[in-house]
Parts: C-alpha cells; structure tokens; sequence
C-alpha cells in the first residue's frame, strides 16, 4: 500500500483536494441567505389608461378615446400641492378651461361654445404662470398670471372669445388672485398680500369684492367676509380638493367614500354646509391637482383628470 501511495502521490493530492471543494460547496449551499421572490406588478392602472372623449387637454382640439377602465379616486395624491387647473362658466354653454404653469411654463387656455362638449384653444394670453381665470358680467373673459419675463402680476382680458387680449393691469388694485411667485399669498382687493393659510392656497373663489374661499394645502377651506382682512376656518367634509362660488356661497369637490367619484358639497356665506348633503359626480379619475369646478346658477361643470362632467340642474343629472 505504501508503495501504492508512493507512485501515486499524485492522485491522492488530487481527489484529497476535490474532497475538501465538495465540502465548502456543501456547507456554503446549506448557510447561503435566503433572497425575496421578487414583487408582483401591482393591479393599479396606469394614468394612460383613462381617457375621455370630451376634456382633451389645453393645446389641443382633437378627441382622445373614451375611458377603458375605472379607476378609484385617489386621496391624497400629491398633497398640499396648488391646483393645475382653472375653470369659469360665463353661460351655460360657454366655458373657459386653463392649466396654471409656472414662472417659467405658459400657462394654457381653451373655450367651448356647446356646453364642453368640444374645447377650442385660443390665442395665449402670455401669462406664466395664470393664476385666475374668470368672467365679468357681460360674458367677457379674463385671465390674471405672470408676465412672460418678470412673473409679476398681469391683468389680461379679450373681448373677442379669446381671439385677442388686452393688458389692463389698473384692475389688478380690485382684484382677488393668487400670487404669482409665491404659492402661499393670495392679493385682495383691499391692496393687501394675504395669507390665508400659513401653508400654500391650493384653490381660490371669488364671490365678489368682499367675499372669498381659499383652499388650502392642509385640506382646511377658509373664507373672507371683509375683502381679506381675516378669515374664518370652515368645516369641509373628507377631502377638499376644488372650490368654486355659488350664488351666496361656495361649493367644493371632495374625494369621499360615500361617492364613487367626486362629492360636491355646498358652503353657504357664512361657512355653514348647506342643505341638500353631498352631490356625487361620476368620474373615475381624481387626482386633487388635477380637478376644477365651476357654478353659475344651476349649471355646475367639473374638469377631473382626462373627465369633463355638466350639470343643467344643479347637480342631480350628470351629463358628459
């Protein structure tokens, strides 16, 4: 055996050495961590896979298809952040739409003539970002925002369905706008920058002179009886993510359960919810960024996500 050993020193080495190998895989298989079965795509669908056939975005005229699945509203989306859109009614068929930009992105704007059925761009305001779109009393529109260099505050209007506009900044000294450079300041007819909410004012509505509701980036809704000079914290159900005026008051979109889709409740002057509890509006889409209302009398229109949604009766008929 010796001699075995002597003139085959060699393989001894060799399968001696492929023993101990074996045994270090062996042990390194048994003590190996042990890793995470990668996660399952998540079922939420995808913002692309909602859209409508009636609320093409600002900047273009052309329909985009309809909706291919519900979505859940989503709550809290994106808090605390202002809103992206405006809206104003100046009849019930014509309407004026914009998104805010920034200082440093136009701001867009499109009317409709048949109740929102359709929306048409128009001729830019040049306004970066526009803060406040709205119409006077005999249907003329007009539009408050940045000047496209300096983002101070500018007074725009047209006379000619948005065709054309004039600088008229003499009204911006009467004016209810939120603040073009920063978020959190709201100016007031009284000549004043307020602030309202400590934090940033997501929404603004305008009654009139005297009156106004903020919303504001802690969900909070607060609104001015004296052009301003104080505010009064109301109390809004669930989540408020939109406000606009009423006749005598104000009403609010809110992200509820009691709704699949958007509630809308109505704030009286005084900050009192008014009768009639809550109104539900049928869209799938809801983030609080991307919704805007408006009322004037009976007709209530709602702009959410890709969905553009009208009432004629005060919200108990919902028409696309």
């Amino acid at each position: 055996m010796r001699h075995w050993v002597r003139d085959n020193k060699w393989s001894v080495v060799t399968i001696a050495g492929l023993l101990v190998l074996n045994g270090v895989l062996i042990g390194l298989l048994v003590l190996r961590p042990r890793i995470a079965a990668p996660a399952e795509p998540s079922s939420l669908p995808r913002a692309s896979d909602s859209t409508s056939t009636t609320a093409n975005p600002p900047g273009s005229s052309s329909p985009s298809a309809a909706p291919s699945m519900p979505r859940t509203p989503t709550a809290g989306a994106r808090p605390g952040r202002p809103s992206t859109r405006l809206l104003a009614i100046s009849s019930s068929v014509r309407g004026w739409r914009a998104t805010v930009g920034s200082c440093t992105g136009r701001g867009a704007v499109q009317v409709t003539n048949d109740g929102g059925r359709t929306w048409l761009p128009v001729t830019s305001p040049r306004l970066s970002p526009i803060t406040r779109i709205d119409t006077a009393r005999d249907g003329t529109v007009f539009a408050i925002g940045g000047a496209r260099d300096t983002c101070r505050a500018q007074y725009k209007f047209s006379t000619t369905t948005g065709r054309s506009w004039d600088t008229r900044d003499s009204e911006l000294a009467g004016s209810w706008y939120r603040t073009t450079r920063n978020p959190k300041g709201v100016r007031t007819p009284a000549g004043e920058r307020s602030r309202p909410c400590g934090g940033d004012v997501r929404d603004l509505a305008v009654v009139d002179r005297e009156h106004a509701a903020v919303l504001c980036s802690d969900g909070t809704v607060r609104l001015s009886q004296d052009s301003g000079r104080s505010w009064q914290r109301v109390s809004a159900p669930d989540e408020t993510v939109a406000l606009a005026r009423r006749s005598r008051g104000y009403v609010a979109a809110t992200v509820t359960d009691s709704c699949d889709g958007l509630g809308l409740w109505i704030i009286n002057g005084i900050g009192q919810p008014g009768a009639g509890g809550t109104t539900c509006v049928p869209v799938t889409a809801v983030d609080p960024t991307d919704v805007a209302i408006a009322s004037a009398g009976n007709t209530i229109w709602v702009w959410a996500g890709p969905e553009f949604r009208r009432s004629v009766d005060g919200g108990r008929n919902w028409l696309s």
